[in-house]
């Protein structure tokens, strides 16, 4: 009774958006305690899949770049100065999703250091020159070397 025919159309489909959350560990650190930060990237619905591509994180002014498995990315640092640093996380996006871009802050503390003292000779006698040695150590997990000055009392 009916004969056949043909249908068409044209689908568009574009990029899905995504969000990009980042974090790090640990937080508060020290200086020269190694940091790691990580960027998870998700889909924003309807969007569904996993992102693949890379995450550039920009620490002051220094850019690390991470590559995404799984969704994630992580980069480490141990390079930090004592103070507050904002962190920004670009996921640079791929052929199914579009980039975004998530922030975050790490504060790092003065590392901890030891102090010793030497001097020599040890025992000395009235009048002679005697020499005073401070030796200034990091305490781990900090790393570095101390500068700036010492006080002898």
């Amino acid at each position: 009774d009916f004969a056949s025919s043909v249908g068409a159309d044209t689908q568009t489909v574009n990029q899905a958006s995504t969000t990009t959350a980042v974090a790090s560990a640990p937080d508060p650190s020290v200086v020269g305690e190694s940091v790691s930060f990580t960027a998870t990237v998700t889909p924003v619905s309807p969007g569904a899949g996993t992102p693949t591509g890379t995450v550039d994180f920009v620490i002051d002014g220094n850019t690390l770049t991470g590559t995404l498995s799984g969704g994630t990315a992580t980069v480490s640092t141990s390079t930090l100065d004592a103070g507050t640093h904002n962190v920004f996380a670009t996921y640079n996006g791929d052929a199914d999703f579009s980039s975004s871009v998530g922030t975050d802050t790490q504060t790092v503390n003065q590392a901890s250091t030891t102090t010793a003292v030497t001097s020599a000779p040890d025992p000395s006698v009235f009048g002679e020159t005697v020499t005073f040695t401070a030796t200034v150590a990091v305490t781990s997990p900090g790393a570095g070397s101390p500068t700036g000055t010492v006080v002898f009392v």
